[in-house]
């Protein structure tokens, strides 16, 4: 498959489907590209306290499925694969998704699907590193942190 796309934006989580929702209501018809963690790391989380407009905590994959909801109901379009290569160097810019690409393939390979783009959004956020623990699987997506974040209100700074 070989289209051109006026913006594609790679990673669906909060920061993706964010820029998804504003491409499709400004009229771009943005394709995204879930990634292999589709939904990102609050698929993982279970209580979000600090997103805007809720005023009580909602679970992150609940949170993830009404952004992803929401970019649909705008004509967002989303392909649930991985990239395999990238060339960002021509005019055009080409995506590779599927079996191809990342094991040695190139761009002009017929392996996986390739995609045309004028403009791409990377919103690929991070990925958690995991100790390896059986603790860490049974407790995922429980009330269990792997990292207190910092909040600002809590920071001293002295001068």
């Amino acid at each position: 498959m070989e289209k051109q796309y006026k913006i594609i934006i790679i990673g669906s989580g909060p920061a993706g489907l964010t820029a998804a929702i504003y491409a499709a209501r400004g009229g771009l018809e943005p394709i995204v590209i879930s990634g292999n963690q589709p939904g990102g790391q609050l698929m993982l989380t279970s209580d979000v306290e600090n997103f805007p407009g809720f005023d009580e905590p909602i679970k992150g994959p609940v949170l993830m499925e009404r952004m992803r909801r929401q970019a649909e109901r705008f004509g967002t379009r989303f392909i649930d694969e991985s990239i395999t290569e990238v060339d960002f160097i021509s005019i055009l810019l080409k995506i590779r998704t599927g079996s191809g690409g990342g094991t040695g393939a190139n761009i002009g390979s017929t392996d996986g699907n390739l995609f045309l783009t004028e403009s791409v959004i990377i919103a690929t956020g991070a990925s958690a590193i995991w100790l390896g623990l059986e603790s860490e699987h049974r407790l995922r997506g429980k009330e269990y942190r792997r990292a207190r974040p910092v909040m600002a209100f809590s920071l001293k700074v002295k001068m």
